[in-house]
C-alpha cells in the first residue's frame, strides 16, 4: 500500500497577511509559526506499524515579556476533522490521523490536539518574528502526526492508493 500524504502548512495569526510560500507577515505586532515542512510521501508496508511524522517548528513573536500562545489544529476532513482522502471519494476511502503538539523541538510525543479546539497549554514563543539565529531557524516546538495502523479508518483497513489532506495550524497569543 502506498500512502502519499500532503500535510501542508497553513499559517495564520491575528491581523496577518498570508504571503506566497506560506510565510506569515503580520500587519501589526503578532505571533507567527515558521519552518513548517511538508513531509515527503511515505510508503507503508503491511503490518509495519503506525506512520509517525514529526516536524520541529518555530513559534515567534515581537512582544517581549510574558506572552504565551495556544495552538489550534484543523484538518481538511468533514468539519475540520483529521482525515486523509483516498483514491476514490467513498466513505471508507479515508485514513484518520491524530495530531500532538509539544512546546519543545525534536520531540516524538506531546499533548493531543482536538480538531478546531485551541490547546489548553500555554507555551512561550521565541522573541523574534523571523525565528532566526545566525541564519538558521530557532526551533522551539514540535508537531507530531500519527496515522494509525489499526482501527476502522487505519492503514490495515484502507484501500491501496494515494491519500492526501491538509493540516492547518493556527497559533494565537494568550
Amino acid at each position: 500500500m502506498r500512502v502519499a500524504r500532503s500535510i501542508h502548512q497553513f499559517l495564520t495569526g491575528l491581523a496577518g497577511l498570508c504571503l506566497a510560500g506560506g510565510v506569515m507577515h503580520p500587519a501589526s505586532a503578532d505571533i507567527v509559526i515558521r519552518d513548517v515542512l511538508d513531509p515527503p510521501p511515505a510508503v507503508w508496508a503491511w503490518g509495519s506499524g503506525d506512520i509517525v511524522i514529526t516536524d520541529s517548528v518555530c513559534v515567534g513573536t515581537d512582544q517581549p515579556g510574558r506572552l504565551r500562545y495556544t495552538i489550534t489544529a484543523t484538518g481538511s476532513g468533514a468539519g475540520g476533522s483529521f482525515f486523509l482522502q483516498g483514491p476514490a471519494p467513498a466513505t471508507n476511502d479515508v485514513l484518520s490521523y491524530t495530531v500532538q503538539w509539544n512546546d519543545r523541538a525534536n520531540q516524538t510525543s506531546g499533548v493531543n490536539l482536538t480538531a478546531g479546539t485551541p490547546s489548553s497549554r500555554r507555551a512561550r514563543p521565541t522573541v523574534d518574528l523571523d525565528c532566526r539565529r545566525r541564519g538558521a531557524y530557532t526551533l522551539n516546538a514540535s508537531v507530531i502526526v500519527t496515522i494509525p495502523e489499526t482501527g476502522p479508518t487505519g492503514l490495515l483497513n484502507a484501500p491501496a492508493g494515494a491519500y492526501s489532506g491538509i493540516l492547518y495550524l493556527r497559533v494565537a497569543p494568550r
